[in-house]
């Protein structure tokens, strides 16, 4: 879904897309001069809805009903929802009601690097700057005496890319997320290699046995650059 009407745009052009690639740039959005943004497109944050809906790449005058009376979206899935996911879908309908189509509205392109809202190569340059000293705990995945398998295992709990039920739903799949360790908690990676109470203990254990004290990052990448 496009990153233009998760980027917190109150108003939207008529021709501004509302389901789009996920590969498009995120910093270039059509949006109003509010100063109110965000940066987490739909796709991302609602992937089972995404993967059901059967208009990936809709424009917004597709499924934006203009009656003049009772203005709002109509979307389109491919079946009908389980119980676990309506919770998920009116989150997902809250979020979405709060934009609104103004038809008297123009397109406006805006380049949200810079103040000014205008392109410069001086603010791309500052951004690709910015975006290239993120951490990433290199040395700990990969200058470290461990199995290469276990090297790989960690690279990827690291961006978040073991098999988890959180990922099984981001490819598609429609089933409830709940962690088979627990019966509580949303299966992700941080949870299961972290945050789950036995991981807790064992890591625990293994500080103690080093002599350490440590309190575990919310993230697995965190926890690696500590």
């Amino acid at each position: 879904m496009n990153k233009a009407l998760l980027s917190g745009i109150s108003a939207l052009p008529l021709k501004e897309r509302l389901f789009g690639s996920k590969s498009s740039v995120t910093n270039m959005v059509k949006k109003r001069g509010d100063g109110h943004s965000g940066h987490e497109p739909l796709c991302e944050s609602f992937p089972s809805l995404f993967a059901t809906s059967l208009e990936k790449d809709a424009w917004v005058s597709n499924v934006w009903s203009l009656d003049g009376v009772g203005d709002g979206w109509t979307l389109l899935f491919s079946r009908a929802f389980n119980d676990w996911e309506i919770e998920m879908v009116e989150r997902f309908m809250l979020k979405i009601q709060v934009f609104r189509v103004q038809r008297e509205d123009k397109d406006k392109v805006m380049w949200t690097a810079s103040k000014s809202g205008a392109f410069s190569v001086k603010s791309l340059y500052s951004m690709l700057e910015s975006g290239g000293s993120l951490l990433f705990p290199c040395d700990s995945i990969w200058r470290t005496n461990v199995p290469p398998k276990v090297a790989f295992f960690a690279w990827e709990a690291s961006w978040g890319k073991i098999l988890t039920l959180e990922q099984v739903q981001r490819r598609g799949y429609s089933l409830a997320n709940r962690c088979f360790l627990c019966l509580s908690e949303v299966e992700t990676v941080d949870h299961l290699l972290l945050h789950y109470v036995k991981t807790r203990a064992l890591w625990s254990l293994i500080f103690s046995l080093f002599g350490v004290d440590w309190v575990l990052s919310g993230s697995v990448k965190d926890t690696l650059l500590g």
